[in-house]
């Protein structure tokens, strides 16, 4: 048997892989995955998927699928045959409808919604101060009763959100790729690290009347108070506070975990946006938390993502700026040369190209007080991150400007 599907672009050929394994995963019609190989051709790619079906006499037989996909990735056809020599109408009956099953769902784009949380953690010296509703998901912290001002604490934090998809199965790949993106948005808004939490066994230390004892545990993270849907506004958690604003770049140590007072506007903007300023603003967001959480170790890397960060904006509108140096001097708006050749130059040419570390990793004096060069390098630290979040926020803002006149 064999079905084309040249009118499948990339778009569709995407969905009908979702809607094909997600039918493997309902097994309605007996069918299930037993493995497969792929390689590369001159055509472009082919696929061979192994399926078992049971027929009613609790015979096992083993169908061949192959898949051929064009160089873009467009589905172009899909064989089927038999391990078998032994002649039977009873799977390629159950084959032809399964495939037709599939294709239906991808013509229909039937969905259902799930709910779907992920989670993050972030250091800090407090826990997020509420609940935030955002445009498309919620952003909360897990353990709302943590009220410790630890400083260089984890804090667990969440996404929420309501996912229209195939099965429980695509909806969890959806939310994943969803979240991850957001807690990039977020990262570049609140100027906090948000990363994934690791499950490792690490060591960690208590004290007891006894003395210091030290102990090798998982990280696993647990959620103790697990929803299976939507929570329903300021029930769990109290709503939390717009405070601050997207230009602060310095903390102190136990620093205000909140979004700031323009963050629903920037989100709600960009998200109405055209392709190439969401795209410059994704790019941006992922480079620049990228920054963040290197940044607990080493500075250069952190000011060297940065610099990314406004890179990938570049890349992505143009020709409207002819690089990093050019998008810092028309969007912050005053001169500040020095401090651009020394990032451009000291730091991530430095760093890229010579693997330097020039941002104090590799100045191990412990007289701070007396350590002009430790004190010269933290200043220059604060104003690349200050010039490089101004220089961001205001093609940010002037951009959001612009597209308010046409939401």
């Amino acid at each position: 048997m064999k079905i084309a599907t040249k009118d499948l672009n990339l778009e569709a050929t995407k969905d009908f892989l979702n809607y094909f394994y997600a039918a493997l995963r309902n097994n309605s019609l007996g069918l299930f995955d037993a493995g497969g190989r792929g390689h590369f051709s001159d055509s472009g790619y082919e696929s061979n998927l192994r399926l078992g079906i049971a027929n009613p006499k609790e015979k096992l037989f083993i169908i061949n699928l192959k898949l051929s996909f064009n160089h873009e990735g467009c589905l172009q056809s899909i064989e089927s045959y038999a391990d078998s020599h032994e002649e039977s109408n009873q799977w390629g009956t159950i084959l032809s409808n399964f495939i037709n099953e599939v294709l239906l769902s991808t013509i229909s784009q039937k969905k259902e919604k799930f709910f779907v949380r992920n989670y993050f953690a972030a250091i800090s010296g407090t826990n997020l101060n509420g609940e935030y509703w955002l445009p498309g998901f919620r952003f909360a912290p897990l353990m709302p009763e943590d009220d410790s001002q630890l400083i260089g604490s984890e804090r667990y934090v969440v996404i929420d959100q309501e996912i229209d998809a195939i099965d429980d199965s695509h909806a969890v790949l959806l939310a994943e790729q969803k979240a991850s993106l957001f807690t990039a948005h977020l990262s570049l808004l609140l100027n906090i690290g948000l990363y994934k939490p690791s499950k490792k066994y690490k060591w960690y230390s208590k004290h007891d009347k006894n003395g210091i004892k030290q102990f090798r545990e998982s990280t696993l993270l647990y959620d103790f108070n697990h929803q299976v849907k939507m929570p329903k506004k300021n029930t769990i958690c109290k709503l939390g506070e717009f405070r601050g604003s997207v230009f602060q770049y310095e903390f102190i140590g136990n620093n205000d975990f909140s979004c700031p007072t323009e963050t629903r506007k920037i989100l709600k903007v960009i998200k109405c946006s055209d392709q190439k300023i969401q795209k410059a603003f994704d790019r941006c967001a992922t480079l620049y938390q990228i920054g963040l959480n290197v940044g607990q170790f080493y500075n250069t890397a952190m000011i060297s993502y940065f610099y990314a960060s406004i890179d990938a904006i570049t890349k992505s509108l143009k020709g409207e700026y002819k690089g990093f140096k050019d998008f810092i001097t028309k969007n912050y708006k005053e001169d500040v040369e020095d401090i651009i050749n020394f990032i451009h130059d000291d730091i991530r040419s430095a760093h890229f190209h010579a693997g330097a570390l020039k941002l104090d990793e590799e100045n191990f004096r412990v007289d701070h007080l007396t350590n002009i060069d430790f004190h010269k390098q933290n200043y220059l630290v604060k104003e690349s991150i200050r010039i490089i979040r101004k220089s961001i926020f205001n093609w940010i803002l002037e951009s959001i400007a612009k597209n308010e006149k046409k939401i």
